[in-house]
């Protein structure tokens, strides 16, 4: 590959990575606001106990971070330096 398509790979994960760690905060942010009410849907509606509940939220936090990190971000930051090194 040429150094033109690095850096476009490059800039395309990069943004990518930012915006899913962007999404995963405001995420974050609007489930500790209101869980309460959230709590209160969920399971009158699906017949869920908020332990479970709480147990499947941490899951889906672990989860978008794991992707943020080590699938957008990581492979970003290796083919910033490879790009770097190749200048």
């Amino acid at each position: 590959m040429n150094k033109e398509n690095l850096t476009i790979a490059r800039n395309l994960v990069l943004r990518a990575a930012l915006i899913s760690i962007g999404m995963t905060w405001l995420t974050a942010l609007a489930t500790m606001g209101l869980w309460d009410t959230w709590v209160q849907v969920v399971s009158t509606n699906f017949r869920v106990s908020s332990e479970f509940l709480s147990e499947l939220v941490t899951q889906f936090f672990t989860c978008a971070k794991f992707f943020s990190i080590y699938l957008l971000l990581v492979p970003g930051l290796a083919l910033h330096w490879t790009v770097k090194k190749m200048s």
